[in-house]
C-alpha cells in the first residue's frame, strides 16, 4: 500500500545496526516503482497478491488519482 507517492520517507535504526524490513508494512518503496508511478498519474495504490496452492496465481492492483 503506497497512500501518497509524495511521501517524505524516515530512516529507522542506524546503519551500523540495520533493521530487517523485508517483512514490513513500514518499509520503503523503490524510487523505480514511483517514478512508474508518477509517469501513470497515479497518487495512491494498494496490491493484493492472489495467492493458491502456494503459488502466486495473479495480483489485483488498484490505483487512486488523489492521495488517500
Amino acid at each position: 500500500m503506497i497512500a501518497n507517492i509524495n511521501f517524505e520517507p524516515v530512516p529507522i535504526g542506524s546503519k551500523v545496526n540495520p533493521i530487517d524490513l523485508r517483512l514490513s508494512a513500514l518499509r520503503s518503496v523503490s524510487p523505480i516503482h514511483l517514478q512508474y508511478l508518477h509517469n501513470i498519474e497515479v497518487a495512491a495504490t494498494l496490491t493484493f497478491s492472489i495467492i493458491c496452492n502456494g503459488r502466486l496465481w495473479g495480483l489485483i492492483a488498484c490505483h487512486r488519482l488523489d492521495p488517500k
